[in-house]
């Protein structure tokens, strides 16, 4: 899980960071805030805040039960 500010000056560095597990053949995901700045989850007066914390969380749990599956299967 990759995030990307659109107003971060390490956005353009994400960017390729995300193609480039893409490409190695990684599970890659790319979360855009385009109208947010670097480390904006750190502002919890900012709805964008919420809404990243969320999808980390529906991340993460996603993840688990892929590793609690193939725990499972194997």
């Amino acid at each position: 899980m990759v995030v990307v500010a659109g107003f971060d000056i390490l956005r353009d560095w994400q960017i390729r960071y995300y193609e480039w597990l893409k490409k190695s053949g990684k599970e890659a995901y790319l979360m855009d805030y385009p109208n947010m700045f670097h480390a904006f989850y750190l502002f919890p007066e900012l709805p964008e805040s919420d809404q990243l914390i969320l999808e980390v969380k529906d991340f993460i749990q996603k993840v688990l039960n892929k590793v609690c599956i193939y725990i499972y299967v194997f």
